[in-house]
């Protein structure tokens, strides 16, 4: 291993710290018990996967020859394990929550979850307790990959609370980021990397214009 390998274990982590001391800037007279505790579910997500991994290999399910077991294993094993984690988290944990109210509230603690599951994730996956061979560009951009899957996420969580809808927006944020996730994990297992770089450049327009979006429809000022 090279520094490289190293380096992406310790990106995540600084895109957390990052994070936390602009919410800390925007927000000095905030609480942040939410904050960390949502980071800190976001850690636990990552067993999900690990059981899906773990499911998927007893029954032969990670035999990815054809574009069949690819399609599965990308979308099922690979993105709603993860996923339906942070769902449950940030739908059943946070958006009860008063201070969650609305589609940027609903943004911001999806990618303090995010960042939470992704700082275990590359290290698992760059040890090999992930059972994927390990891809340098991969781990790099699966960073900003999840915070971009979990702006939509958030966008549709949040709304579902601004409008008092949240059955259906919640749904629609789960599998709208699973998808994207899928695609995203389908590019990585198959080597496609023109078609990853295509996805990704779509989803991170999307996920820019739900985030300026939610701006314009928060029902009230956001508080940490």
């Amino acid at each position: 291993m090279n520094f490289a390998h190293y380096l992406t274990i310790f990106l995540a982590p600084l895109l957390s710290l990052t994070f936390y001391l602009f919410l800390k800037y925007k927000y000095p007279h905030g609480k942040f018990s939410l904050v960390i505790k949502s980071f800190l579910f976001g850690i636990l997500c990552v067993s999900l996967v690990l059981i899906a991994e773990s499911i998927a290999r007893y029954y032969g399910l990670d035999d990815i020859k054809n574009l069949r077991r690819i399609a599965f294993y990308s979308l099922v094993i690979m993105s709603f394990s993860a996923e339906f984690g942070k769902f449950l988290i940030l739908r059943y944990f946070v958006l009860p929550k008063e201070i969650c109210k609305g589609p940027t509230d609903g943004i911001i603690y999806s990618v303090i979850i995010s960042l939470g599951y992704i700082c275990i994730w590359n290290i698992l996956y760059l040890f090999d307790v992930i059972d994927l061979k390990f891809d340098l560009l991969y781990a790099f951009i699966i960073i900003p990959a999840n915070i971009i899957f979990a702006v939509v996420m958030g966008f549709f969580v949040g709304l579902g609370k601004a409008r008092k809808n949240r059955f259906i927006d919640s749904m629609t944020g789960l599998f709208a980021a699973v998808f994207f996730h899928g695609i995203f994990s389908f590019c990585y297992l198959t080597s496609d990397y023109l078609l990853l770089i295509l996805v990704s450049i779509g989803i991170s327009i999307i996920a820019i214009a739900l985030a300026i979006k939610s701006l314009s429809i928060k029902p009230d000022k956001t508080i940490i």
